[in-house]
């Protein structure tokens, strides 16, 4: 059975309904304001903030720049940036991020 977080509140913070484990699909839909500037994605290995627990993705989308970098923040410290130059993510459009979950990474 498949779980959905419908209409979140933004920012949405809370559990995903299902385990992340290898083979599992997250599928991220949403719309872009027209005032945006930039948006983050995080997956978070916990609720803490302060310290932060570790980020397993941090998906950081600048939609005025078009480009999106890729993170993990473990024990506090941030990895390096992956950057990927051309986004089609636009403000005011629907956009879709599908990730793959595989063993120690995402696609």
């Amino acid at each position: 059975m498949i779980k959905s977080i419908i209409d979140p509140p933004v920012p949405y913070i809370g559990p995903m309904p299902t385990a992340i484990n290898p083979g599992k699909l997250i599928r991220i839909q949403g719309t872009v304001p027209a005032i945006a500037y930039r948006f983050n994605i995080n997956l978070q290995c916990g609720p803490e903030t302060s310290p932060q627990d570790d980020i397993a993705l941090g998906i950081a989308v600048k939609v005025l720049e078009s480009f999106i970098t890729l993170n993990s923040l473990q024990y506090g410290i941030w990895g390096e940036r992956q950057h990927m130059l051309t986004s089609p993510i636009k403000c005011s459009e629907r956009f879709e991020i599908v990730l793959v979950c595989d063993f120690n990474h995402f696609k």
